[in-house]
């Protein structure tokens, strides 16, 4: 339910600035609001009674960074920051202890890392971005097709359809913050290797959950 609110709150939230509707703005806000205003210790944002939410604040913070982007809040960013102060402490190892399940979308915080640094300036926030991104890349080892590593050595596209294609992004999102040519050429070559082995006619991939051959 957490995910589930989380993608609504972010499609009204901008559908709410696209049609000028205060009704619909408000009714987003409130949420907004309550997330910010109640962190847990330590300034980690978050239901409480969600025992791993990892994955549901990727999606949740979507609408956080959206509503900064239409805001400028500084009390909104400062709370971002504290979250991801708390969750990623700077100059503190980052490890991956459990793959299971949701629990690998844990490296998409990757992007709202970047973006971070993109809104500050603070260097700090993309070194965390990039040991996260290393930590998940030695956790699933550098063959897997959802790594940097793997994505240019060819590997095939693997496992659930809707998580390669959050995973296929974040090469690109490395690459436009860092400058690494590697991250463009395993972009290119995990592309060419999707199209080649999962696009339909229609240029989506297919996937009943998992990510499976054309034909």
């Amino acid at each position: 339910p957490y995910e589930q609110t989380a993608y609504y709150l972010t499609g009204a939230l901008r559908c709410g600035y696209l049609l000028n509707s205060d009704a619909l703005l408000e009714r987003v806000r409130a949420n907004v609001k309550a997330v910010v205003e109640n962190p847990k210790a330590g300034g980690r944002l978050g239901a409480s009674n969600v025992e791993n939410d990892s994955w549901p604040m990727v999606v949740l913070m979507r609408m956080l960074f959206e509503e900064y982007a239409n805001t400028q809040d500084p009390e909104l960013l400062a709370a971002i920051e504290g979250h991801y102060n708390a969750v990623y402490p700077k100059g503190k190892p980052i490890l991956f202890s459990d793959l299971s399940g949701f629990n690998k979308r844990t490296a998409l915080h990757v992007e709202h890392l970047c973006t971070l640094t993109e809104i500050t300036g603070d260097p700090s926030w993309l070194e965390r971005a990039k040991e996260l991104y290393a930590a998940f890349v030695q956790a699933m080892g550098k063959g897997n097709s959802l790594v940097a590593p793997g994505m240019l050595a060819g590997a095939t596209p693997s496992g659930h359809a809707v998580s390669y294609l959050e995973f296929l992004k974040l090469p690109a999102v490395l690459y436009l913050h860092t400058g690494d040519p590697q991250y463009v050429q395993a972009l290119e070559k995990a592309y060419a290797k999707m199209e080649s082995y999962s696009a339909m006619a229609d240029g989506l991939t297919t996937g009943v959950e998992g990510i499976r051959p054309a034909s």
